[in-house]
C-alpha cells in the first residue's frame, strides 16, 4: 500500500489486525498497532474493537484489557470484545468484573 502512495485508513487497520488474529501473528500486530498510533486512528472505535479481539485471539489477554480500558468511548462491541477476549482464554473473574462494569455503565447484555 505504501508503495502505492495509498494510507491505512480506520477501515484498513481492522482487517489487518483479523489477518494477525488468524495467524497469532503477535509480532506483526503490534507493528501494525504502531502504524494506528502513527495515523493518529489509536482513538477510533472501531479500530480499538478490533485490536482488542485481535490481542485476545493471539492471548495477549493483559493488552487488549488495556487497550479496552484506555478507551474514551465504548459501544457494545467494545464490552463483548473485552469479555469474549476474557472468556475465550479463561479469565473468567476479569471476564464477570467486565460484565458487571458493562451493566453499570447502563449497557445491556446481548
Amino acid at each position: 500500500m505504501r508503495r502505492r502512495g495509498i494510507r491505512p485508513n480506520k477501515l484498513t487497520f481492522p482487517f489487518l489486525f483479523k489477518v494477525c488474529a488468524a495467524v497469532t501473528a503477535v509480532k506483526e500486530g503490534r507493528q501494525v498497532h504502531g502504524e494506528v498510533v502513527k495515523c493518529g486512528l489509536d482513538s477510533d472505535v472501531y479500530v480499538q474493537n478490533s485490536l482488542i479481539s485481535a490481542y485476545g485471539c493471539c492471548k495477549r489477554i493483559s493488552d487488549a484489557c488495556r487497550v479496552f480500558d484506555e478507551m474514551f468511548v465504548r459501544t457494545i462491541v467494545s464490552w463483548n470484545a473485552v469479555i469474549t477476549t476474557c472468556v475465550k482464554n479463561m479469565w473468567f473473574d476479569y471476564g464477570m468484573c467486565y460484565f458487571l462494569k458493562m451493566r453499570d455503565f447502563g449497557f445491556e447484555s446481548n
